[in-house]
C-alpha cells in the first residue's frame, strides 16, 4: 500500500527533472476525494502553491498508475504557478509539460469497478 512518503518520493523525482523544489508544499492523501483522483491547490490571487492532495483510492493502485496521476498534478503546478500564472486548462502547453515529465497526454482515470471494489 502506498504512503505519503511514496508520494513525496515521486515529487522528489520530478523535482530532479525540472529543477523545482516542492519540498515545502504538503503532499497527502485525502479520503474525502471521491470524484477526483488528485488536485493541486494554490492561492488564487498569487498562485502560490498550497498543497497536493490525492484520493485515498490511490493507495490501492500500482506505483506506476499513481505516478501518472502525480505527473498530471505536478504539471498543473508547473503550468499554473511556475510558467504561466493562472492557466488552469489542459491545453497544448499543459500536455507538452506532461509529456516532458514522462506522463500520458490522456487524463488519468480509474474504472468504476475498481472504485467499487476499494470502497
Amino acid at each position: 500500500m502506498l504512503s505519503n512518503q511514496d508520494l513525496r518520493k515521486m515529487f522528489n523525482e520530478l523535482d530532479k527533472i525540472t529543477g523545482q523544489n516542492t519540498k515545502s508544499i504538503p503532499v497527502s492523501f485525502n479520503a474525502r476525494l471521491k470524484t477526483s483522483l488528485g488536485r493541486y491547490i494554490c492561492f488564487k490571487v498569487s498562485f502560490t502553491p498550497y498543497s497536493f492532495e490525492f484520493s485515498s483510492i490511490l493507495k490501492h493502485m500500482s506505483y506506476d498508475e499513481v505516478k501518472q496521476i502525480v505527473i498530471h498534478e505536478y504539471a498543473h503546478y508547473l503550468r499554473n504557478s511556475v510558467y504561466t500564472k493562472g492557466q488552469f486548462y489542459h491545453d497544448k502547453e499543459f500536455k507538452r509539460i506532461v509529456r516532458s515529465l514522462g506522463g500520458s497526454e490522456t487524463e488519468p482515470t480509474v474504472s468504476s469497478e475498481f472504485m467499487s471494489s476499494v470502497k
